[in-house]
């Protein structure tokens, strides 16, 4: 079975211009504003719902951006060792100096922030993909 497929001038001009999509430099900077917005709503989030903010946990997150040939990631961390806790929970539980909580529940912030941006992030990187498309003249 052979299949032959032939290509308008036109076509294979996109085409070329698509093979020289710089991947990274497209999308380094829209992870970087998904990142800090994701950043911004979950610092938001915390300061509206713990009871006695402190600002500690709020300020330690953490941004990883890594950029590949033909693929980008992005990874919003808090290395607080508390942040867990206050994204889960710790009830029932222990702390290492032996104090024990019988209620300490966790309020989300991390899944919260997602949960409520993902929409958001999507879109930015939609943009950023039509805008690079439409410069190659592929749009």
């Amino acid at each position: 079975m052979n299949i032959t497929m032939a290509f308008d001038p036109a076509s294979i001009a996109k085409l070329e211009r698509m093979l020289h999509f710089e991947f990274g430099t497209t999308y380094t900077p829209v992870m970087n504003d998904s990142l800090e917005l994701l950043q911004n709503y979950a610092v938001d989030f915390m300061y509206a719902n713990f009871m006695n903010a402190q600002g500690t946990l709020e300020s330690a997150f953490v941004q990883t951006i890594t950029p590949g040939m033909d693929e980008i990631t992005g990874e919003l961390a808090n290395p607080e060792s508390y942040a867990n806790r206050r994204e889960y929970g710790f009830s029932n539980r222990s702390d290492s100096l032996g104090r024990y909580f019988a209620v300490d529940e966790g309020i989300a912030y991390m899944e919260t922030t997602l949960a409520n941006n993902e929409q958001a992030v999507f879109d930015l990187f939609v943009e950023a993909t039509k805008l690079k498309l439409a410069t190659l003249g592929i749009l």
